[in-house]
């Protein structure tokens, strides 16, 4: 999640929440309040964490391969490439010393995921399953 998703996440859930508070509290919001309480100070948390800085920019070259550029001569080089190449502009990827964190799949998005796996015309095994799962992430996986 972005960090200005996650700001109009923490607004709309402190105003919500503000609302309630105000109001007469009636059977069963104490436990949403409590949900509501603890999706704040994650969310405050997740926002204090500084942003992690690339060490170097890779750029597909159109034809399999790509590029690389050093990050400190060329902090602008993402915005830079994407003036001069609008349609090509997510050919330019962030490289980081580690992997961003990712949060797990929620009940809803492995829902997703089986149903999709399940109603598809290819192949019902584990390996078509595990794709599915990587492709949610955003992992580049073979075909």
């Amino acid at each position: 999640m972005s960090k200005e998703a996650m700001k109009l996440a923490l607004e709309a859930l402190e105003s919500y929440k503000g609302f309630i508070d105000d109001a007469h509290i009636i059977e069963g919001q104490w436990q949403w309040i409590d949900g509501a309480d603890k999706a704040i100070t994650t969310l405050k948390q997740a926002l204090e964490q500084p942003e992690p800085e690339p060490v170097a920019w890779r750029t597909f070259d159109g034809e399999g391969g790509y590029d690389y550029r050093d990050y400190d001569m060329n902090e602008n080089y993402h915005k830079e490439w994407a003036e001069r190449n609008p349609n090509h502009a997510h050919w330019v990827e962030p490289l980081y010393t580690s992997p961003p964190k990712r949060e797990p799949l929620t009940d809803e998005e492995i829902a997703l995921i089986v149903a999709e796996c399940a109603s598809s015309a290819h192949r019902h095994d584990d390996f078509s399953f595990a794709r599915a799962i990587e492709a949610a992430h955003g992992i580049k996986g073979e075909a």
